[in-house]
Parts: structure tokens; C-alpha cells; sequence
């Protein structure tokens, strides 16, 4: 068992890892060649490779309508195309599976850069909680690494604890869009110190991949069920 606290955790990895990066040398996680320390996680090629989204884009249009539909959810900023053998997923891959917490933070900034280009404000950052068990497991919350980049890139508060999970949910990735919303019922609740914070305020809620928007949906809801005047989901990458 771990002695150190998820949140001491936390700052090993950002500390660490980009002292490593820069002792030893870095290598792109899609096209394994050498790059800098300068250039973080990916060389120019594979970064610039990566297809963005625009508002005019239909995978961004049809998700924004699915997840705004019932008025639970406000918004959308959504930065790339997530695609099955696509850079974009081997770079969250990294960062949820090999301790990549500072790609979090990288992407982060992407999210809160296209906030700033669409003029998208709120008073409050909440990243998508993981289950204790399931944080304990993995180090840290992959999306409250992105949203600290997100907060750095806007100066918008992060709270991580805004909202918590209180139940472990099964992995989505083999269930129908039903079974989804079914799986994420009574998956949150608002953390008891953070409830008083959340009336008539614009939450932008942050998560790494979007397909259905069924865990952002159940977690916009608690959050509007709390006071929340607005929900901006933003996130990462769309996927289809």
C-alpha cells in the first residue's frame, strides 16, 4: 500500500516526471522518435497531425446537440477528434494508463485556450471525479490534471472535490447509450463543503473524452441540482 495521499501523489508525478523527461531522453509516444525536452510528450509533426474541432463541425454540432438537449448541460468546447489509432488517444492513453499526469495539464491548456478563443468564462472548475478506489489505483484523476491546465490557461478556480463519486461504476465502453445512462445514475453528489459555492454559478465541467456525454450529463445534472445557474462541458476530444 501506498504512504503517500492521492494528492501528494499528484505532485510527485508533475514534479518528477518532467525532471526525468528532461535527465534522460524523450521519446514521441505515437512515432517513437527522439525528440527535446522542450517538446513534451509528442514531436511537431505528430502534435500537428492531431484533427481539431471547430463549433461548425458536425461530430461537434451532433454532440452538443445530444448532451444540451434536456437544458442540463449548457455548452461545449471540445478541442480534437479522438480516433481509434489517432496520436489524440495515444496520448490520453499515456496519460491515464503510464503516469503521464503533466499530458493532462498540456491538454488542459489546448481546452482553456479555445475557452478564451470563444469567449467561454465561469466561475469554477470541476473535473469529472474518479472513484476513491479507482484514483488510489491510477495515482491521480487524469481529468483534474486537464483541468488544471484548463485553470492555469484561464485563471478560472479548479476544485477538484466540487463533486464527487459515489459509486464505482463499470468501465463504458462496451455498453449501449441506455445501458450508460442506467450506469451512471446515482453516480454522483456534491461535496458538502463545496454546495454553497455552486449557487447561481457557471461550472465548467471537464473531462477527457466525450462520446455519449452520459457521465457528463449525470454529473451536470448534480451540479444544476445544486444551484448552478450554467454547465459548460468541456473536454479534450470528441470521440464518434
Amino acid at each position: 500500500m501506498s504512504l503517500l495521499s492521492g494528492s501528494a501523489r499528484q505532485c510527485v508525478a508533475l514534479v518528477i516526471e518532467p525532471l526525468l523527461e528532461f535527465l534522460y531522453p524523450s521519446w514521441c509516444l505515437f512515432c517513437r522518435v527522439r525528440i527535446p525536452p522542450a517538446q513534451r510528450h509528442l514531436c511537431r509533426p505528430c502534435w500537428d497531425s492531431m484533427p481539431r474541432l471547430s463549433p461548425s463541425d458536425s461530430l461537434f454540432e451532433e454532440t452538443r446537440g445530444k448532451i444540451c438537449v434536456d437544458g442540463i448541460v449548457d455548452d461545449l468546447v471540445s478541442v480534437f477528434v479522438f480516433e481509434d489509432q489517432g496520436v489524440i488517444r495515444s496520448l490520453v492513453h499515456a496519460m491515464k494508463y503510464q503516469s503521464r499526469a503533466s499530458a493532462g495539464v498540456m491538454l488542459g491548456a489546448e481546452v482553456g485556450m479555445n475557452m478564451i478563443t470563444r469567449g467561454i468564462d465561469g466561475e469554477i472548475i470541476v473535473p469529472i471525479p474518479l472513484h476513491r478506489i479507482k484514483e488510489r489505483e491510477r495515482g491521480y484523476n487524469q481529468a483534474e490534471m486537464i483541468a488544471r491546465g484548463v485553470s492555469k490557461m484561464t485563471g478560472i478556480p479548479c476544485v477538484p472535490r466540487a463533486v464527487v463519486r459515489t459509486k464505482q461504476t463499470q468501465t463504458q465502453t462496451m455498453l449501449t447509450i441506455d445501458q450508460r445512462r442506467e450506469n451512471m445514475e446515482g453516480a454522483f453528489d456534491i461535496g458538502r463543503k463545496y454546495a454553497a459555492s455552486m449557487k447561481n454559478a457557471t461550472c465548467i465541467l471537464v473531462d477527457d473524452v466525450i462520446t455519449t456525454g452520459s457521465t457528463i450529463v449525470a454529473c451536470a445534472s448534480v451540479l444544476k441540482g445544486a444551484g448552478a445557474q450554467r454547465v459548460v462541458a468541456a473536454s479534450v476530444a470528441l470521440a464518434r
